[in-house]
């Protein structure tokens, strides 16, 4: 997918009084392989870590420094980015655009910043932008929570903004995928995202498994799978394939490898 950064970002004002990290993740930002045609989109801080070989506490700090300048908004409880001036630089043109940008929309999970982006959406006065405000105006009449948000209408370009974070009325709900290992819809969504479903299911088996027979406890079931079950789970398939009886054909065992059978 295409994506058009204006040369300009790099006289910014906004841009030149933020880190070498800041710039750096707004570009990624502006690029990522999770970014879909509005730059409104589900972007769990592990995809990102992972993409920009950081771990979580440089990718935040960079992702606040962002916030304060008003460039983009993240809601931390849905995973989910919202870059202000994306479709400025990057508009829809045709109703086909529109028609994919409502399929992208429904793989957003709810968030407040539905409100947001319906607002950007508004300031573009085109006939076949109508569908895609109506069914933000559907998505934005459920309810939803968001913690960590910044306010503005740039994308480190031209326009001035403010920041501001609101605490949430209620935690997301945690749900109980095992006997040992509760986690939230937006967290079992983006493991699946990730991993998939079948692996997915298997790292929580082995979480529950773990916890089930020594009693441990963790703050956050999410963060475990992805600090250390994942690798349990990766080395459990080497082990597996490792064990694995072979033929005595090598050509069926090159066209096995080959994914031909």
């Amino acid at each position: 997918m295409y994506t058009r950064v204006e040369s300009r970002f790099w006289q910014d004002e906004k841009m030149r009084s933020i880190s070498d990290d800041a710039r750096y993740l707004m570009l990624y930002l502006l690029t990522s392989p999770h970014r879909n045609i509005v730059g409104f989109y589900f972007l769990p801080s592990p995809y990102a870590c992972f993409d920009l070989g950081w771990d979580e506490k440089r990718f935040m700090k960079a992702l606040r420094e962002l916030l304060d300048i008003g460039t983009v908004k993240y809601d931390i409880n849905t995973h989910v980015v919202l870059i202000h001036n994306y479709l400025k630089h990057n508009p829809l043109e045709n109703p086909n655009q529109v028609k994919s940008a409502i399929e992208r929309l429904e793989e957003i999970p709810q968030t407040p910043l539905i409100e947001d982006f319906l607002a950007i959406v508004k300031q573009f006065d085109k006939p076949f932008m109508q569908p895609l405000i109506e069914r933000l105006q559907e998505r934005f009449s459920k309810p939803g929570t968001v913690t960590v948000t910044g306010t503005g209408t740039g994308t480190g370009t031209e326009s001035k903004g403010t920041e501001s974070a609101h605490t949430p009325t209620t935690k997301p709900e945690k749900i109980k995928y095992a006997d040992f290992v509760s986690l939230t819809n937006a967290e079992y969504e983006a493991l699946v995202a990730k991993l998939g479903e079948e692996a997915t299911k298997r790292c929580i088996e082995i979480l529950d498994n773990y916890k089930g027979a020594k009693g441990k406890k963790y703050k956050s079931d999410y963060r475990a799978i992805l600090n250390w079950v994942v690798e349990r789970y990766e080395e459990e398939k080497r082990r597996k394939q490792r064990d694995k009886p072979k033929t005595n054909n090598p050509f069926l065992e090159l066209a096995k490898e080959e994914g031909l059978l």
